[in-house]
């Protein structure tokens, strides 16, 4: 979402001070990369082992050797008795306890149990273990994350293909009780959401965008009472915006308000300051026609 609102800036042509924001890019590439927690754990669980604390242990310490320099791992806490590593985000340390990490990402079911289903009386169960044992005849399973970046890169490919429209749901206290706000709660979901992140760079940038036919719909009002004539939506906003800066309305050196080549981009108190100008407009529009149906009215009655 950040690089998207970066490369609006560019592709408008919109003078702009580069904002910074932390890029999360090198962690996930930690967790899922050629060389990442993800690919160690898969290189373990090849490897046949009766006891599984002892793949566990191996797999921490493939970690530890191949990942322990890297800045977003941290090495094993108290509170797993140094059985477990941590992944630094953005928003937080988050700590893992590697045991049973082998075993659960095998995704294997035992063979026999699906045979067994499969010559139940049952038809439903008889048919879905048929179909789960036809599946497998000759196909390797997929480990737990394998199958989880699979599904992921599915889902990025599908979010780079839409518009992005976020919808969050934050739980207001974690008793999941009603009349109850816990704000520390609701800061800390918002801030592993980015939400705070998003809102920060918004707010650095220009939140408020129109494409000029929209803006010019939007604020007909100023533009005929300011005589604006030019003819071509971009001119008319061009014409609107030189006669705010003329008449000291807006701040032409601080670039609160800029044309782009299809957008019109505004900082959020310049939409507030033109709907408040609008406003104005429209009781001024108002008043003169009330003015004049009350002229026609006693014209009307005094010719009578």
């Amino acid at each position: 979402m950040f690089k998207i609102e970066q490369k609006e800036y560019e592709s408008e042509r919109i003078q702009w001070s580069h904002i910074q924001f932390v890029d999360n890019a090198e962690c996930i590439a930690m967790i899922e990369g050629k060389t990442s927690i993800f690919s160690l754990l898969d290189e373990q669980c090849k490897f046949q082992n009766n006891n599984p604390a002892e793949s566990d242990k191996k797999f921490l310490d493939k970690l530890k050797n191949t990942l322990g320099k890297n800045k977003y791992y941290i090495q094993g806490d108290v509170k797993f008795r140094m059985k477990g590593f941590g992944i630094g985000h953005y928003a937080g340390c988050v700590q893992y306890n590697v045991k049973d990490f082998c075993e659960k990402n095998k995704n294997s079911v035992n063979k026999e149990i699906n045979t067994i289903f499969a010559k139940s009386k049952n038809s439903l169960l008889c048919r879905i273990f048929k179909q789960k044992l036809e599946e497998e005849t000759g196909k390797s399973l997929e480990s737990v994350s394998k199958s989880f970046s699979m599904q992921l890169a599915s889902l990025v490919e599908h979010l780079n293909n839409s518009t992005p429209l976020y919808i969050r749901c934050i739980k207001p206290n974690s008793l999941i009780k009603p009349d109850i706000f816990e704000s520390f709660e609701v800061c800390r979901q918002l801030r592993c959401a980015g939400m705070l992140e998003a809102i920060r760079i918004r707010k650095c940038g220009f939140p408020v965008r129109r494409n000029y036919d929209t803006f010019c719909k939007m604020y007909k009002n100023l533009f005929d009472q300011y005589k604006i004539k030019a003819k071509n939506a971009k001119d008319r906003c061009r014409e609107f915006l030189d006669y705010l800066y003329t008449e000291k309305i807006v701040d032409k050196k601080l670039k609160e308000i800029q044309l782009g080549t299809s957008k019109i981009f505004m900082k959020e108190h310049m939409k507030s300051l033109l709907d408040k100008l609008l406003e104005e407009s429209i009781v001024q529009f108002t008043i003169r026609i009330q003015k004049n149906i009350k002229r026609y009215v006693q014209r009307k009655r005094y010719l009578r």
